[in-house]
């Protein structure tokens, strides 16, 4: 399932780093300092994969517009064969307005962006014994993504344009906050979820959907 990203807090710093440890692609000097030189690629943004309550994956691209460069990628090994580096991935136009990514990589990596659905063309042997790939993916440039408890504001937004959209108690928004139910909402929940609907990176929908169990080993329907 595509979740939304997040860009590291402060605190996450030296998890971000550690996980990025695990990446097959070493980051050089000049991709860890920023440059003030306007002919230079502009410093990637890092945005971070949360799991049991902590920082399991990392992605930093750079680019403009709706087309990206990957950078990094990078999952911890404890949490590998889960999908977790596709989904980041595929998470990148909630967050960047992507509707293209592109990244270079050798024979190690390869296979991960094949079966990640990129088309891969190979650049030759620059080096000996190295073998460089170029690798392309187009991604979709409407998505849906389940919000999270950071998220209650946003989504009280998108419920808020809604209700004066349709005539709704137009006067109730310019005066609360968000409705009392956000707050309470089961947002770790496995039965209900708030989806947010982005389009270039920017939210433009919501819908709240549950799943209801049936009587067998079935899990259920939306």
């Amino acid at each position: 399932m595509i979740r939304h990203l997040h860009q590291p807090a402060e605190t996450e710093r030296s998890s971000v780093a550690a996980v990025i440890a695990h990446s097959l692609y070493q980051p050089s000097r000049e991709d860890r300092t920023p440059s003030s030189d306007p002919h230079q690629p502009a410093r990637p943004q890092v945005f971070v994969w949360r799991e049991d309550g902590k920082v399991v994956g990392v992605i930093a691209v750079r680019g403009e517009g709706e087309r990206g460069e990957i950078s990094h990628i990078a999952v911890d090994p404890a949490y590998r064969i889960r999908g977790i580096g596709r989904a980041m991935i595929y998470s990148l136009p909630t967050v960047c307005g992507f509707t293209e990514v592109w990244a270079e990589t050798d024979q190690d990596a390869v296979d991960f962006y094949r079966r990640s659905g990129f088309a891969v063309e190979s650049l030759g042997w620059p080096y000996p014994n190295t073998e460089r790939f170029r690798c392309r993916l187009a991604l979709p440039g409407a998505v849906a993504a389940p919000a999270t408890r950071d998220e209650v504001r946003l989504v009280g937004e998108l419920i808020a344009w809604h209700q004066r959209e349709a005539g709704m108690n137009p006067d109730l928004w310019e005066r609360g906050p968000a409705p009392a139910w956000l707050n309470e909402f089961p947002w770790d929940d496995q039965w209900a979820w708030v989806l947010v609907g982005y389009t270039a990176g920017r939210p433009v929908g919501y819908g709240v959907i549950c799943r209801l169990p049936k009587l067998d080993v079935r899990r259920g329907f939306l």
